[in-house]
């Protein structure tokens, strides 16, 4: 899958596959100049399956199954969602990722990242001394990273790009759901070309499969 979004000055290109044959890789692209890719790094042993339902594209091997669609909701966006079949040996799933010209930006709680003294803060609200709500990060932001082109932002380039402030994409933190029903948020972690999730341990230690990522 290949296709294109939005005006060229603010295009968008969402590929999932990969090149020479289908793979569990998203890539996504911005302003035709900045961009990053998500492969799940592959445990599993035995022969993929590929299908689609409707607008998703199926993709499982093993354990694993992930599923990529767009979504309208909100902003709207495109989705990888991956899901456990049963619970797995360890609590973490990573992929590789590489980016191009692109800085990401870790969303900590607000009580972690708040410095003064005059404000009381939760995971998600900073309040003043009057209760008044001075600064808010929904949860699904709290943990998240927000991307940024590396060198534009603020302005527009002679060919009508817009840039805005430069953020090319957002990538929430996930949730995780059991068959139960049982909730939680995946701790998320870029670094050192690896994308993880962690499953929090008492979840991990509590969820019946399947566990769903959403």
């Amino acid at each position: 899958l290949d296709k294109y979004k939005s005006e060229p000055k603010d295009r968008i290109t969402v590929k999932v596959g990969g090149d020479m044959e289908f793979e569990p890789k998203l890539e996504l692209k911005r302003w035709d100049e900045v961009g990053f890719s998500v492969k799940l790094k592959e445990t599993e042993a035995g022969n993929p399956s590929l299908s689609f339902v409707g607008d998703k594209i199926k993709w499982s091997k093993g354990n694993i199954d992930i599923e990529y669609y767009d979504y309208a909701e909100g902003e709207g966006g495109y989705k990888m969602v991956w899901f456990l079949k049963e619970k797995p040996l360890t609590n973490k799933v990573d992929f590789s990722i590489q980016s191009e010209n692109l800085d990401f930006f870790y969303q900590p709680p607000l009580n972690l990242e708040n410095t003064d003294p005059n404000l009381t803060c939760t995971e998600t609200q900073c309040k003043n001394a009057d209760g008044n709500i001075v600064s808010e990060r929904p949860e699904n932001v709290v943990g998240s990273y927000v991307v940024y082109h590396s060198t534009k932002g603020g302005m527009n380039d002679v060919y009508g790009k817009d840039y805005k402030a430069g953020q090319a994409f957002i990538i929430y933190r996930p949730r995780l759901i059991d068959a139960n029903g049982l909730e939680a948020w995946g701790n998320l972690h870029i670094e050192n070309g690896i994308y993880s999730v962690k499953l929090p341990d008492d979840f991990y230690n509590k969820a019946v499969s399947p566990i769903k990522s959403n």
